[in-house]
């Protein structure tokens, strides 16, 4: 089984791609960890460091991964959210744009309730 996981990255903590991918792994399921952050740690502290990765860069890494004929064989998209500053408090909407961009290219519907 394949897997895309478009999802968070952080270096301290267990979150996104960084707590899916090894338990993922250590059951057998073959990993494409896509990062739509690169942060020092979980939001949830308060305080961090580090990019949001733009929609359109994870766009060209999905584009990537379709163009070695890897993405035909997903049998699944995993995915999480992306924090964008808004005037003030922190607003965690779900980042469509790059996983609608994944399913659409593996030919499926996806309904997203907000």
């Amino acid at each position: 089984m394949k897997v895309l996981s478009i999802q968070s990255a952080v270096a301290y903590g267990h979150v996104g791609n960084s707590a899916a991918v090894f338990p993922l792994q250590r059951i057998g399921v073959e990993v494409l960890p896509v990062h739509t952050v690169t942060f020092s740690n979980h939001t949830g502290y308060g305080a961090w460091r580090g990019p949001l990765i733009a929609p359109e860069d994870v766009r060209e890494v999905i584009t990537g991964i379709e163009e070695r004929g890897v993405l035909s064989e997903v049998d699944a998209v995993l995915s999480g959210y992306r924090m964008l500053k808004v005037r003030g408090p922190m607003h965690a909407p779900l980042f469509d744009r790059p996983v609608l961009f994944a399913m659409t290219r593996k030919k499926a519907i996806v309904e997203f309730l907000l």
